[in-house]
């Protein structure tokens, strides 16, 4: 795959899962053909782990997700991570993998929490910019956890009815100039510590 002129997109066509057929690997390096499986575009649970020598591969066309999807995959990087038809993620999808900008997760409607590590088990050191979806309205404990570089982080706050604890705890250069939560129900412990927030004019509905 990738090196030897790949496979035709009726072969790729014809495949309606890939299991766990690719886990462990540490040969394949580039996997552009992987937008040819048109039948096969939910990735199941550790589909990829270890794959230590990926470095590239097509998800522009993803449905799913599946926990530890790429976990280990510590060649893998991403520009700037963008899964238009995503539907579903599991937790630590991307850990260890170089992520510098995250700008498009889908149609997904929540993100798993994460485990004093980032929700998507990205590289800390690498992480600069967040988008969260519209479709997303709680933020997830530990989503940015540690992520010390990220320096922007979009959101539709308006419509953020709940933040789970340290999701964003660590995040140093991150800067929000105002934060208005009308809709916020919910607030975890240390959920924007080390954050410079300028100013806080609604925190909605919470009681604690």
């Amino acid at each position: 795959v990738g090196t030897d002129g790949g496979i035709t997109e009726e072969q790729a066509a014809a495949v309606t899962s890939i299991g766990t057929w690719f886990k462990g690997n540490t040969t394949i390096k580039y996997f552009d053909e992987f937008g040819k499986f048109t039948n096969a575009q939910s990735i199941p649970a550790s589909a990829f782990e270890g794959d230590t020598a990926l470095e590239k591969i097509d998800l522009t066309k993803v449905l799913s997700l599946g926990s530890k999807s790429f976990y280990g995959c510590t060649s893998l990087s991403f520009e700037d991570l963008q899964l238009p038809n995503l539907k579903t993620l599991g937790q630590n999808a991307f850990y260890g993998v170089k992520v510098k900008k995250i700008s498009n997760l889908g149609k997904i409607t929540s993100i798993p929490d994460g485990n004093y590590k980032n929700s998507l088990g990205v590289n800390e050191e690498y992480l600069e910019s967040f988008t969260l979806s519209d479709t997303i309205t709680t933020i997830p404990a530990y989503l940015l956890y540690s992520c010390k570089n990220v320096s922007e982080f979009n959101a539709n706050w308006e419509n953020i009815t709940s933040i789970g604890k340290n999701a964003f705890d660590g995040c140093s250069s991150l800067v929000i100039e105002e934060l208005s939560m009308p809709s916020l129900t919910t607030l975890g412990i240390r959920t924007f510590s080390t954050v410079k927030i300028g100013r806080i004019t609604d925190l909605g509905n919470i009681t604690t």
